[in-house]
């Protein structure tokens, strides 16, 4: 009697938590509602290209892109249904942060965690998932990023599944999730193979052989829409079109070439010694500090001779205000408190952590000869390390680390719980327990604070005829007098070319782009490729060209026509002559309105000089 009503308690506790996520979800997404992206850059590849396939025109042939094909067909799928609205954008951004956050808690489950442990990781999620940026899961700078970030999820949690209950019915799910992810973004495909090949590979470590075809049979037929989808592209394409003119960021490409090393290096992957040094110690310190907070918290429950739930919550409501009282002040007393705040939320060097738990994970499994929990540490290590290559030195969750870096904090939080288990010994086995959840639930609640969006700099409504949103107040005011020009100065609806990046006043004006490069980004078009969207330009019969003062601080280089694309500058001065001027003037901005960070939106419009 008593196991079942300890059951029916867990249920409760795990749908609670469940409806908790699902809530905090809907909350910050009706509070930020539309408050995400960019107008200027990437976000309008997101709008423009899944309408350009509803023409009948084919990705990769006809549409330059550079992930795999999936997401657009997804998001030109939903546009067919229900139109082409930012709303379904904005939906289906919603959906995928709900399944992400709870696979998150799901995942976290398998460890061994309470549920108010398991938790944690997903309130971390949420809290850095709305941010008014292009660094979102809602509306990103790619869809591709959000969906692969929840597929590769959900591969992790069905490999664990799988390697945890040793039923071969969850591998071939795992493996159609590692297919769909890889007909997503690259890099999150390969990390679901490696940790897929580890769950095929279980009877290399038990021993029993007669396993292997099974699961390897298994793995075939959840990976066989990844080989039918590419190789119907291959067909209809080529290799190379695909994965050197479109993939860019491939080994070997003119990207990789020019602004690749810089690139990678902005993004995190950097091997300094200083960087490297300063990170371990960070690590170091981290984890030093949680258990010295733990030991403390525990010397303080036993000496007060605390149990219940809520005395421990005074006790963690106690620790978020000394923290937030550092956080706030403690950099007039001393600047190196902010840094000490941070290592102990999140460390500069949570990759590393994620490495170590890796090895070791590895380790324990081979000396274990395949003990499931101990496979299952090393999948979501190998998974954690994989994913989190990309931006392993700039791990925190205010940049393109979003999308790259939830896996690694699931480790982290998982290291945290066993020091803070490890470091309340003096306390009963189930007061432990409950001070493991009360102290990831304090680090849920710190990072929730620090990471809550704020709608600055996206504060001015710009409303359109697909839905509202929300931007910087000179793009609100210049974007509508922009597309009103582009639709009463075209005359096929294709002789409008604007550079560098801002597809998304071609998908607001109903135009079409002249080239299948609707945007010429940094190092993306070869000599050859530069010269091939005039020709277009000019097939199309191009009469104006909006020039927009795209900053391209991030790849290291000048702007367009100075430092990359410079025979698309030439041809446009040759060819091309200015005629007006949306936004200010750039000789007349002060130096306080310019700023590293932001930009008063220009576009330059050129109109094509008459034959003589």
């Amino acid at each position: 009697m008593n196991e079942l009503i300890s059951s029916v308690s867990d249920r409760a506790a795990v749908w609670t938590a469940r409806t908790l996520i699902l809530g905090m979800a809907l909350v910050l997404g009706w509070y930020t509602w539309g408050h995400w992206g960019d107008l200027q850059i990437d976000s309008g590849r997101e709008m423009y290209v899944p309408v350009d396939l509803l023409r009948g025109k084919l990705l990769f042939r006809d549409i330059w892109y550079q992930y795999g094909p999936l997401t657009p067909y997804v998001q030109a799928a939903a546009f067919y249904l229900f139109g082409p609205s930012l709303n379904v954008l904005y939906v289906m951004g919603m959906i995928l942060v709900i399944c992400s956050a709870l696979l998150l808690f799901e995942i976290g489950r398998n460890f061994q965690f309470s549920i108010s442990t398991a938790v944690a990781p997903a309130v971390f999620f949420l809290s850095e998932s709305f941010r008014s940026s292009i660094f979102n899961f809602v509306f990103p700078y790619s869809y591709t990023a959000s969906m692969a970030a929840s597929f590769g999820l959900g591969c992790l949690y069905l490999t664990i599944r799988h390697l945890v209950t040793g039923r071969l019915r969850y591998l071939p799910f795992a493996a159609l999730c590692t297919s769909l992810a890889i007909l997503t973004k690259q890099e999150f495909g390969l990390a679901c193979l490696a940790i897929l090949g580890l769950g095929a590979m279980v009877p290399c470590f038990t021993r029993q052989w007669h396993e292997l075809i099974p699961r390897a049979l298994a793995c075939a037929s959840g990976l066989l829409p990844t080989t039918v989808v590419y190789g119907l592209f291959v067909w209809k394409v080529s290799a190379k079109t695909i994965f050197i003119e479109n993939w860019v960021m491939t080994p070997g490409t003119y990207t990789m070439k020019t602004i690749g090393r810089f690139a990678m290096a902005n993004q995190g992957i950097r091997f300094g010694l200083s960087e490297w040094s300063l990170a371990s110690f960070g690590v170091v310190i981290s984890l030093t500090l949680w258990f010295a907070i733990a030991h403390w918290n525990a010397f303080a429950i036993r000496e007060l001779k605390l149990r219940r739930l809520r005395s421990f919550v005074l006790v963690m409501a106690a620790d978020v205000l000394v923290a937030l009282i550092i956080l706030r002040f403690g950099t007039s007393v001393w600047p190196g408190s902010a840094w000490l705040m941070a290592q102990v939320v999140f460390p500069k060097g949570i990759f590393l952590i994620a490495c170590g738990f890796a090895i070791f994970a590895i380790w324990r499994a081979l000396r274990t000869r395949g003990e499931a929990i101990r496979l299952a540490e090393a999948a979501l290590g190998i998974y954690a390390v994989l994913v989190g290559i990309r931006t392993m030195m700039e791990m925190w969750a205010i940049g393109y680390a979003v999308f790259f870096n939830i896996p690694a904090f699931l480790v982290f939080s998982i290291v945290v719980a066993r020091i803070v288990f490890r470091a309340s010994g003096s306390l009963d086995e189930q007061r432990r327990k409950l001070l493991v959840g009360c102290m990831l639930g304090t680090e849920a609640a710190l990072l929730a604070i620090v990471l809550f969006p704020r709608h600055a700099p996206l504060s001015s409504p710009l409303k359109t005829q697909f839905g509202t949103i929300y931007t910087e107040e000179d793009r609100a005011v210049l974007f509508p007098q922009i597309i009103s020009f582009m639709k009463t100065h075209t005359r096929n609806g294709k002789d409008i070319l604007v550079l560098p990046e801002s597809a998304s006043l071609y998908y607001f004006s109903g135009m079409e782009s002249p080239s299948r490069w609707y945007e010429a980004q940094p190092g993306v078009l070869d000599p050859d490729q530069e010269q091939q969207l005039i020709n277009d330009s000019v097939t199309s019969g191009v009469r104006y060209v909006l020039l927009c003062n795209r900053s391209v601080d991030e790849y290291g280089i000048a702007p367009f026509g100075v430092g990359y694309d410079l025979s698309i500058y030439k041809w446009i001065n040759q060819n091309f002559t200015k005629v007006h001027q949306f936004g200010p003037r750039a000789d007349l901005l002060s130096p306080a309105t310019v700023s590293k960070h932001y930009q008063p939106y220009v576009m330059e419009v050129y109109e094509r000089k008459s034959p003589n």
